[in-house]
């Protein structure tokens, strides 16, 4: 039964492991679960998710709780850093309190130093393990995820101050875009969902959002082409998540979407890649053929 391989209130990586995926015996029949590390705040349950989505969605945090548990002293020095940022948490505040933004950070750094770039370990050896490898890199990457969230922030609430004071009726549809944008961007677990490179580019993303603003005048129709554009290739990608497309080439649209924002509409800034229209089809295109949408 499912039940008898829950486990809740766990401190240390569970004894038996945790399985990509187990099947058990329910009324009679087979079903599949996915085993799941849960965080519930000073503890961690071993639950069975129903999916494979759901379990990729959950574990993140319920592994990175297990490292903050096993390293209290650590955890400790970080949120005492994280509150010293008050310019930080003034900045943070339209997206969450001192304390969310504390534990995104500890979460965002943890995870971006143990797990990001590699197969979660499934045993507590490898865990353990993996704990001992990567402890010397974890305060260097706290201070860049602090550093890159203090920059994104700063820019954000300025990027805000501008749409505010932006009262004209014939901008509101590039405001409207750009508030979307900006909330899909920057949500209040931002940085633990950026990739670690990709977090110094979002102060690029931002500063073209003023640009764009700054040109809106004699270009509304032209802008207005522009976010029709990029709305279809975002649909494309919604389209293309709710499928079982691999999570990282997901990210990878959803930055390629972000660089050709740059080209269509803050076009002097430059991109970080030959980016088009055309070139961005072509590769959505390849994806959506693989997941069988084509």
């Amino acid at each position: 039964m499912k039940a008898d391989l829950e486990t809740v209130g766990l401190e240390n990586f569970p004894a038996a492991g945790v399985a990509q995926r187990r099947i058990i015996s329910d009324r009679g029949a087979q079903l599949v679960v996915f085993p799941t590390l849960v965080d519930r705040g000073d503890r961690v349950d071993l639950v069975m998710a129903k999916t494979r989505a759901e379990q990729q969605a959950l574990a993140p945090r319920g592994y990175t709780r297990l490292v903050l548990i096993a390293d209290r002293q650590a955890t400790r020095y970080m949120r005492r850093q994280v509150k010293e940022q008050r310019t930080l948490g003034l900045h943070f505040a339209a997206l969450g309190t001192a304390e969310v933004l504390c534990e995104e950070v500890l979460h965002a750094a943890t995870w971006h130093c143990f797990f990001a770039d590699v197969d979660l370990p499934g045993d507590a050896v490898s865990f353990r393990a993996r704990l001992t490898e990567r402890h010397g890199q974890w305060m260097p990457v706290f201070q860049q995820v602090v550093d890159a969230a203090a920059r994104a922030l700063a820019m954000r609430f300025d990027v805000v101050k501008r749409l505010d004071a932006q009262t004209s009726v014939s901008y509101a549809g590039a405001v409207s875009d750009i508030r979307v944008q900006l909330a899909n961007l920057m949500p209040p677990d931002f940085l633990s969902r950026t990739p670690l490179p990709r977090l110094a580019d979002l102060p690029r993303y931002l500063e073209a959002m003023i640009v764009r603003l700054d040109g809106l005048q004699g270009k509304v129709a032209r802008d207005a082409e522009s976010t029709a554009v990029v709305q279809g290739f975002v649909t494309r990608l919604e389209r293309l998540m709710s499928t079982a497309i691999d999570g990282s080439a997901g990210t990878e649209v959803r930055f390629l979407i972000e660089e050709l924002r740059i080209a269509v509409f803050a076009q002097r800034m430059g991109t970080r890649l030959k980016i088009s229209p055309k070139r961005l089809d072509e590769h959505l295109s390849r994806l959506e053929v693989d997941a069988g949408l084509r």
